[in-house]
């Protein structure tokens, strides 16, 4: 089957239109990922809260441990599946068909003199991002993302554990 170069063309500007939404679909979903996990950081951290004021606690070991520690864990363990929603199943995608955007954009700025660059800049400017005057990826700054919220979370979950008294003894009676 032989195609025009014009049919051809218009193709593969079909094609890197479709990657374009497809890139805008799964940067969303990424979006929607984060917002839900500050949904529920939200209520882990309210519910924590409340737990904590109102003294209700758990024995561990000898000591009363405020349930506010556990919620606070349940609320990293939480996130870490918010982590690999995000990290390691939707990003990937994304970066996917960023790729396939560069790859088309070489095929077309061939034909249409360069005017094809919208894969090709978010790379680019992603590349260019320093932290602290080091280069950082899309993929690091995800990592750093997360683990910072995790970790806040793990220091939270520290901090109330730390706020746990001793269960009082209760003396031995013959």
């Amino acid at each position: 089957m032989s195609m025009t170069e014009d049919k051809r063309a218009e193709l593969m500007v079909d094609a890197w239109k479709t990657t374009v939404d497809t890139q805008r679909h799964f940067n969303d979903v990424a979006m929607k990922i984060r917002h839900f996990g500050f949904v529920i950081l939200a209520a882990v951290i309210g519910a924590a809260g409340l737990s904590l004021r109102s003294g209700i606690s758990l024995p561990v070991n000898g000591y009363n441990v405020p349930v506010g520690a556990f919620i606070m864990l349940f609320g990293a363990v939480v996130w870490l599946g918010i982590y690999f929603l995000d990290a390691k199943w939707y990003s990937p995608f994304l970066l996917g068909s960023v790729d396939t955007g560069i790859n088309l954009e070489k095929k077309l700025n061939a034909i249409f003199d360069g005017c094809f660059t919208h894969s090709s800049d978010i790379k680019k400017r992603s590349n260019e991002v320093k932290l602290f005057g080091f280069h950082v990826d899309s993929r690091l700054r995800t990592m750093i993302f997360h683990f910072s919220m995790i970790i806040s979370l793990i220091l939270l979950t520290v901090l109330i554990v730390s706020m746990s008294t001793p269960i009082p003894q209760q003396p031995v009676t013959c």
